[in-house]
């Protein structure tokens, strides 16, 4: 992380990059806590190089959405799909994969704020 950070400086999109993994990577080993912290660290770096719609900040936000979920903060887990599912639409139309992936997510999120 530090030899990125040292060749590219602040917001970069490879650096950016690496902190989306290895918060997909600790969210996938458990540690939904860590997954956060470098999700929302790539989100932060997308949105100060990208405008809002863009592929990569709604894979962050998914991202985020996912490790809220994971931590039992289902009123932000639904927050940050929403924003991603808004983003997958106004990018792809019809029913592209990432559209639907980011529907059912949202809708898992009702489906658990139910019970």
């Amino acid at each position: 992380m530090e030899v990125y950070q040292d060749l590219y400086k602040d917001n970069h999109p490879h650096v950016a990059r690496l902190l989306g993994d290895v918060g997909y990577s600790y969210n996938k080993l458990g540690d939904a806590q860590n997954g956060l912290e470098y999700s929302k660290q790539a989100l932060k770096m997308y949105k100060n190089l990208y405008k809002n719609n863009h592929f990569d900040i709604a894979k962050s936000l998914g991202r985020v959405g996912y490790s809220y979920d994971k931590l039992g903060d289902l009123q932000n887990a639904l927050k940050y799909s929403e924003q991603a599912l808004q983003i997958y639409q106004h990018l792809y139309k019809g029913n592209d994969k990432r559209v639907v992936k980011s529907l059912m997510t949202v809708a898992f999120c009702y489906k658990k704020l139910e019970n």
